[in-house]
């Protein structure tokens, strides 16, 4: 709860700064944890930071369980995410294919407001055939048809 008020207290500050009021919803925020254990005991009370900020969308840049983060934050909040930085650098195209459709499989496409991407930022040096896996696997198992329904 301490690392989510801190969170909360930069995110106020930050809007403060530039003048935006807790009111005006903000388009996204992009939360970056270096320390892995920090990073998991936010997973369950990001649905506080959302509401506390007033964002409408989250960049997942820490490891997230993508079901709790979906079921936490609700249908209204666009979230974007994919594979860890790391993992797309250093994995096989066949193992990113596998992440990449096990996320999608996860449930956070319910409400279609998901943006596959890498968790956060492309790391030097990531292979070009690890980003095509990501993609061509987003594109074979994340596409909802009209009804909202997974093809």
């Amino acid at each position: 709860m301490v690392l989510i008020r801190e969170l909360a207290s930069l995110g106020l500050a930050a809007r403060s700064k530039v003048g935006v009021r807790v009111r005006q919803p903000l388009e996204a925020a992009e939360v970056v944890l270096a320390d892995g254990a920090r990073a998991q005991r936010l997973r369950p009370l990001v649905h506080l930071l959302e509401q506390e900020l007033n964002v409408k969308s989250f960049d997942t840049g820490f490891p997230v369980d993508f079901a709790t983060l979906r079921e936490n934050l609700g249908d209204d909040v666009t979230i974007y995410g994919g594979p860890r930085t790391e993992f797309l650098k250093d994995a096989t195209p066949a193992e990113i294919t596998a992440e990449t459709r096990r996320i999608l499989g996860s449930g956070i496409l319910d409400t279609g407001r998901f943006v596959l991407r890498e968790a956060n930022n492309m790391a030097p040096g990531t292979p070009i055939e690890n980003i095509e896996a990501m993609y061509y696997a987003g594109r074979r198992y994340g596409v909802l048809t009209k009804t909202g329904e997974r093809c």
